[in-house]
């Protein structure tokens, strides 16, 4: 499960993605930037994100077990 926390654009209090439920898989892959979490704890966050549209894929050591889709982080309400 993933969920997101807005980005305050124009400053460094950039968005963040958080996840539960992923023991099962050996890295998490998000794009754009190039990012690479390995190993992948069970439950955890990654950030700073800029505000926008993203794709993930949590990989697995069994590549049909991947596990991949899109997520968006929004800007923060003024």
């Amino acid at each position: 499960m993933l969920t997101t926390k807005c980005a305050v654009v124009g400053t460094a209090q950039g968005g963040a993605v958080s996840w539960s439920g992923a023991s099962a898989y050996n890295e998490l892959l998000i794009s754009p930037g190039n990012v690479v979490v390995n190993p992948v704890p069970a439950q955890g966050q990654y950030g700073p994100l800029n505000a926008g549209g993203y794709m993930y894929e949590f990989v697995s050591a069994v590549s049909t077990d991947d596990a991949r889709g899109s997520f968006t982080v929004a800007a923060c309400a003024t």
